[in-house]
Formats: structure tokens, sequence, C-alpha cells
């Protein structure tokens, strides 16, 4: 019997589905003898001998009719996902219990670029599958590259007000961590809404089972080597965000297991345990290692799995203190993109932070040292006189410029109006006292 059923569900008319899939069609029928037996009931005259029946007979299908479509979701979203569960194929996506609450495409934003993959939200786990294909639609077969718990799935979103970044928020587990893009912000919304939601309910459902043992384990989550960290793209950073040193072809990129951050091979010469890769040894940063060994560096098992570098030999590059503050450091007044006029009338799109007065400007948006400053108190902020000769895509509604006697002027372009108007404001009260 059980090779007549696999021979059964090879045929190209089960689409994949397994024999127990369409055995859940009956479900779908419910509603259908509710509304049989109300247009029914409808032109029955009420002095019918089957008048009371029909009544009785109705009551009890539309409870059944409830009860499944409480169950199923209603039988739209049933329908939803047999057509995941097909293209998922051997992948067991229908369960008991199991609610389909989300599924779209996401850009995931990788250290070298981003690609696309599809992300299916349920009850109980978010699925982060890729596409089985040369091309990606609606029909295309799905492989699940990674199943996170939703008690293990934390959801972040960035604080940097840069346009570009507007769409981007983040995922963060014991399994995978990652920066996702969505098309606009109204999906990034409504995908943040749905996570959180998921994970709340998630975890309420599961609060009354907890163990003393779960519980000890809850409490310790949020240590460093505890989940996956959210690598920082290679192209938005131009230096080792340990040491400063500028990256190019002899000076590769390298990434910390630990806390994600882009470093120099140098910095990438230790190594030490992770609990989210099975304890085993992997390089990590200088910070992030004197905190995981100071964790962990008494425990017998894992003492002999710490190899620190040899700092006898590190020799670091000089960086001017005034130089000394991070890209995405926090208590900043505006940060984010602008382009600026050069000598020669080439506009420069750059990252640039105003704090204390003073003007930040970084070649990648996540550099740990400025490319130069500018304290900006006692120049005055005017508008773009001659708005001529701009970038393509700017308008003179855009610009603005800084000018101080014996200075040369300063002329930027913001991304969009709301910017322009945020960085004027915050110029403004930094120029004067």
């Amino acid at each position: 019997f059980g090779k007549l059923v696999k021979e059964f569900e090879k045929l190209p008319r089960c689409q994949h589905l397994k024999l127990q899939h369409f055995m859940l069609k009956p479900v779908q029928r419910l509603p259908q003898y509710r509304l049989l037996l109300e247009d029914y009931l409808k032109h029955l005259d009420p002095d019918s001998e089957d008048f009371d029946d029909t009544t009785h007979a109705l009551h009890i299908v539309s409870e059944a009719a409830e009860h499944a479509n409480n169950t199923v979701k209603q039988g739209d979203k049933f329908q939803r996902m047999l057509r995941l569960q097909s293209r998922l194929g051997d992948w067991e996506l229908i369960k008991p219990g199991r609610e389909l609450i989300k599924e779209g495409e996401l850009h995931k934003i990788s250290r070298k670029g981003v690609g696309s993959r599809y992300f299916i939200l349920l009850s109980d786990c978010l699925l982060y599958t890729s596409y089985q294909g040369a091309w990606a639609g609606d029909s295309t077969s799905l492989k699940v590259t990674y199943a996170i718990m939703l008690n293990q799935l934390q959801v972040n979103l960035s604080s940097c007000q840069d346009r570009e970044y507007s769409t981007e928020f983040s995922i963060t587990s014991n399994v995978r961590s990652c920066t996702l893009r969505a098309k606009d912000v109204k999906e990034r919304n409504d995908w943040l809404d749905a996570l959180n939601t998921a994970i709340e309910d998630y975890r309420s459902r599961k609060a009354t089972f907890l163990t003393s043992e779960s519980l000890t384990v809850s409490s310790n989550e949020g240590h460093l080597g505890e989940a996956a960290p959210v690598w920082v793209p290679d192209q938005r950073v131009t230096m080792c965000q340990m040491c400063g040193a500028e990256f190019n072809l002899v000076q590769r990129r390298h990434h910390c297991r630990a806390c994600g951050k882009v470093i120099c091979t140098t910095c990438s010469k230790n190594k030490a345990p992770l609990r989210y890769k099975r304890w085993e040894s992997h390089r990590v940063c200088d910070s992030c290692y004197d905190s995981l060994e100071k964790q962990h560096g008494q425990d017998e098992d894992l003492r002999s799995r710490f190899k620190k570098r040899d700092h006898s030999r590190a020799v670091n590059k000089y960086i001017p203190q005034r130089l000394k503050l991070s890209a995405n450091s926090e208590g900043s007044q505006m940060s984010g993109h602008l382009r600026r006029r050069g000598k020669h009338g080439k506009w420069k799109r750059s990252w640039y932070v105003l704090k204390e007065r003073v003007l930040y400007t970084y070649r990648a948006s996540e550099d740990t040292v400025a490319a130069e400053t500018l304290p900006v108190l006692g120049w005055s902020l005017q508008p773009l006189s001659n708005a001529t000769d701009l970038p393509e895509g700017a308008s003179p509604e855009l610009t603005f410029q800084l000018i101080h006697p014996g200075s040369e002027t300063l002329m930027f372009v913001a991304e969009n109006p709301e910017l322009t108007d945020k960085w004027k404001a915050e110029l403004l009260s930094s120029t004067t006292l």
C-alpha cells in the first residue's frame, strides 16, 4: 500500500502534494454545505415538515464550518498553504495548529551585494527560502534554507534617517541573522507588524508551558555569541572597524563571527568558541575575544579553544583624536548621505554626521574614523545662490551652503526635501550660539 501511495504522489496531477493534503479537502466542503442549506431554508415554507430538521441541520453544519474556518483561516488561506506546500516539495509545511500569517519576497543584504529571498511567516516559525530555478515567480520551487523558531527571533529597525536605509530592518536568531530590504516603507512596516505580533502571540501561547530550565535559558538571551550576528555589508565600510586600517587589494576584509563587524586580517586572528556555532572556535575581533574569554574562559572544556593573536608585532596606524568618532555613534544630531561639490565642480556623495557643533565626513556609512571634520560654529547657513550645474536628479530646493569669511564655500545637496529641512534646522542651531 505504501508503494502505491508513493507512486500516486509522483503523478503530475498531484503537483508534489502528499495524500494527506488531499484528505484535508473535505474540510473545505463544510462552508459549501452551509451555503446550500441556507439557500434551501430561504426557499422552504415554514409550515413544511422539513423546516425544523433543516434548521437543526444548518445549526450543526454552521458550528462545524465555524470550527473548520478557525482551524484553516478560511479556504483561501488554506489554498495558499497548499500552493506553498507544492512549491516547497518534501518540506512539511502543513501541520496541525500551524497557520500562515504572511509571505512574500524581501531582498537580503549580504556582504557582497543584494539577493532576493522568499520568506514565509507561520504561527510558530519563519521560513527563509531561496528560489530553485533560473527565474523567480509565483510557481517557482522554493528551498527552505533556514527555519527560525519565533521564540529565537528578534526584529530590529535601524535608527538611521537616511533614505537609502529607510526600507531596511534586521532579524537576529541563533540560526541566521541578516539585514532585509523591502520594496517601500509600507511593506517594511507590514512585515515589522506581522513579525512582532507573531512573536508576541507565540511567546504568549508558550508562556504557560515554560519550565525553570527554559526560563534560565531565556534569561541568557542577548549574550555575545548566543545568536548569529548581522554582518555589516562590505560596501558600507572602507576601513577596519577595530584599528582603522584602510582596505585595499592587500588588506582584505573579514567579519567577526561574534559581532558582525568588518575587520582586517590582523584584527581577525583571534579565535574563540561560540554557542550558536556549537562551541566551535571562529575568528573574532579583540573586543569580542575579551568579552567571550571573560564569560567562558573559566570553563575547562572551552578554555583550550581560545587563541589570542600576538600583539607584540602589531603597529597601529596613527589616528588623530578629532577623527575618532564612529559614523553611527549615538547622540548625533543628524546623520545621512549628502552630496558635496568639490573644487573642480564634481559632486561627491559621502556620509555626514553632525554632533556637538562639528560636521564629520566619512567615506562610508559604517566607518569608525572620519575622513575630515569641520567645526561649524560661526559659519553661515544660506540657500545656494547659483543653483546651476547640479547633480543629476537634484533640484534647487534640495540644496544649501555653508559660508565663512576666508574659507571655501561648502555646497551640499540632500536626498529629499524632508531631509533637506532637517539638515538645515540642525545646522542652523549648530552654527549659532
